[in-house]
């Protein structure tokens, strides 16, 4: 952070996680950090009958750092202080450097992230404190014990875009398993050494958005910043290279009306991120090949309110396009009792739906679902309800209510056939991306998609 930076946030306590309030973190001169907040903030927890536990101004709060591990910590200024008239300033610096309350923020996963350099750290309160001498305190290099994981590495992506990815990452996969962490830690550079258009570089950035967006299950917008041309010397030859920064972020975090909803993450950042280079050149692969599929599937998981017959058109039109385009116009080499195959060449619906159910079953839908969730797709079922909300004629409509007999029934399977799509399509996907097959099934219990599913078993 330089001089006149701000991280705006929401701040707590992690003993007491639902009392927020919201500040300000700024740089001054000097170096130093100052945190500002706006309200009041209810005091911590204590023992009124303790007789050791002196309450001394206990609705005001500081900033903090515990020197032992030399991490940020937000304190209230109560402590164990003794039974004597006066406080002496060395004593409440004693106990403030070996507080074990920790400062979490906003834009921040983990305190862990919040590792400073050799520079001085002021703390101020919003409230008088009990001594109006500012506490200062300088951090020692060999006395930070703990650094945020990075990683800094390229990968050359040789089909179709011919360019180098730089990937900075600043998040710490060893907190947490169910984040990916993205608050303004994740960083990628488009590198080319040719001249290209910002139709170009568009067409990558949405790529790699719809990479992060499919892994987290939230929309998250990529913010580029102005092309930076570099000239270097190589060889005597003078070139330039054309670097394309991306700070990534998510709309999430920068509303305090929302909460991350940590049940659409499909695989944590802590899991990926070794592998995340390999991840993305699979995906670049992927998305030349099934760009309309995938952008049909976000396209659902994403839009709010709607129609559960949209929602149901664009996931059978990407299991289509998947089948096409993967395994043209196969079907099952067998036939299932009692259910003949059409004549055709080219197959029915529920036939290509068939083949992909079965391809995947083995190996990863049985972890997650009954084979029942998929019995309205192995039969002419969907393809009748794909005819008539595409067509919308009298006849396929009488065949329609003739089969279901009712509204209710007919929106139930609707439902029922959009979710085993959706898992269906999912874990194709990670599948054609390189996961392990162990992280995908870890998915069962984390995301919210397979906790319908089982939810609407249990109520069936």
């Amino acid at each position: 952070m330089k001089n006149t930076e701000f991280l705006e946030g929401r701040f707590w306590l992690e003993s007491d996680p639902k009392d927020i309030i919201p500040g300000k973190i700024e740089v001054i001169e000097g170096n130093k950090i100052k945190l500002k907040l706006y309200g009041h903030y209810k005091s911590l927890p204590y023992d009124p009958y303790d007789k050791n536990i002196r309450n001394i101004a206990r609705e005001k709060i500081i900033l903090g750092v515990t020197e032992r591990y030399g991490k940020v910590t937000l304190l209230n200024n109560r402590g164990p202080y003794p039974q004597s008239s006066g406080v002496s300033e060395i004593e409440i610096r004693n106990w403030i450097f070996y507080s074990e309350y920790l400062f979490i923020g906003e834009w921040f996963h983990s305190i862990d992230e919040i590792c400073f350099g050799h520079f001085r750290v002021h703390f101020s309160c919003s409230e008088k404190w009990i001594t109006t001498n500012s506490i200062q305190y300088e951090f020692r290099e060999h006395k930070i014990l703990y650094q945020p994981y990075e990683e800094n590495y390229e990968i050359d992506i040789k089909h179709p875009y011919q360019f180098r990815l730089k990937i900075l990452s600043t998040a710490n996969p060893c907190f947490g398993f169910d984040e990916f962490s993205l608050k303004k830690q994740i960083y990628f550079e488009i590198l080319v050494n040719e001249k290209k258009d910002l139709e170009w570089f568009d067409e990558v950035t949405r790529t790699i958005q719809r990479f992060l967006w499919f892994f987290i299950g939230t929309p998250v917008y990529a913010d580029s910043r102005e092309l930076l041309i570099e000239q270097k010397l190589q060889n005597a030859q003078e070139y330039k290279d054309y670097k394309l920064p991306i700070k990534v972020f998510s709309e999430l975090f920068l509303s305090r009306d929302c909460e991350f909803n940590y049940r659409t993450v499909k695989a944590p950042f802590c899991e990926i991120a070794l592998h995340l280079g390999n991840y993305i050149k699979n995906w670049f692969m992927l998305y030349e090949n099934m760009k309309p599929a995938i952008n049909l599937y976000l396209a659902n998981y994403f839009i709010k309110d709607m129609y559960l017959e949209q929602q149901f058109l664009s996931l059978v039109q990407a299991a289509e396009t998947i089948h096409i385009r993967k395994y043209g116009n196969q079907r099952l080499s067998y036939e299932r009792k009692g259910k003949k195959r059409s004549s055709k060449k080219t197959p029915n619906l529920w036939e290509r739906l068939e083949f992909l159910i079965h391809q995947y079953w083995d190996e990863y839908l049985c972890e997650f679902v009954e084979r029942d969730v998929f019995e309205d797709l192995l039969v002419n079922k969907v393809d009748l309800c794909r005819n008539y909300l595409t067509h919308h004629d009298l006849k396929t409509e009488r065949k329609v209510f003739r089969m279901f007999k009712n509204q209710r029934n007919y929106a139930v399977s609707l439902i029922k056939m959009s979710l085993g799509l959706n898992l269906l399509i999912t874990v194709i996907f990670m599948d054609f991306i390189g996961i392990p097959k162990k992280m995908i099934c870890k998915m069962k219990n984390r995301t919210e998609d397979f906790q319908d599913i089982n939810e609407y078993l249990k109520r069936r």
